[in-house]
């Protein structure tokens, strides 16, 4: 299940959290981030963060801690397993 996948990835990028065009290249729709935020298992901030001299806005997503109950009840959580998202380029957080 994608949503169990994203909370994965979630979890395992702890407080920074990954920002929403990171799970959007990782083929997660954008309407299954906003129904994981509004059953309350993630949150979306929108933050400005500086790049290459430019400060832009991004939106960052993070694991709740309903979210990671979630994934435990599922036995989904494996940090070593969790951290990337079928790609063969690794997940940067920021």
């Amino acid at each position: 299940m994608d949503s169990l996948r994203a909370l994965a990835m979630l979890a395992a990028a702890g407080r920074k959290g990954l920002t929403l065009q990171l799970l959007a290249a990782c083929s997660f729709r954008a309407d299954m981030v906003a129904t994981l935020v509004e059953r309350e298992f993630a949150t979306l901030t929108h933050e400005n963060v500086q790049v290459g001299g430019k400060i832009i806005e991004v939106a960052k997503v993070r694991i709740t801690d309903s979210g990671r109950h979630a994934l435990a009840a599922e036995g989904q959580w494996n940090e070593a397993s969790s951290a990337h998202c079928g790609r063969d380029w690794p997940v940067f957080t920021n």
